[in-house]
């Protein structure tokens, strides 16, 4: 018996469905946090000391 035989079509619809969802919000999430840092570094650039 195969177990893609027991798999509906509206199942893995759904399943495709939260997947996409979630890789989506992943992505999301790391462009958000990708604008937070260059916005930090914006504020806050970085300058070297100098020797003593």
């Amino acid at each position: 018996m195969n177990i893609l035989e027991n798999i509906q079509s509206a199942d893995f619809q759904k399943g495709l469905e939260i997947t996409g969802l979630g890789l989506a919000g992943v992505f999301i999430f790391m462009a958000v946090f990708l604008a937070i840092i260059v916005g930090v570094d914006k504020l806050f650039p970085y300058k070297p000391e100098k020797a003593a």
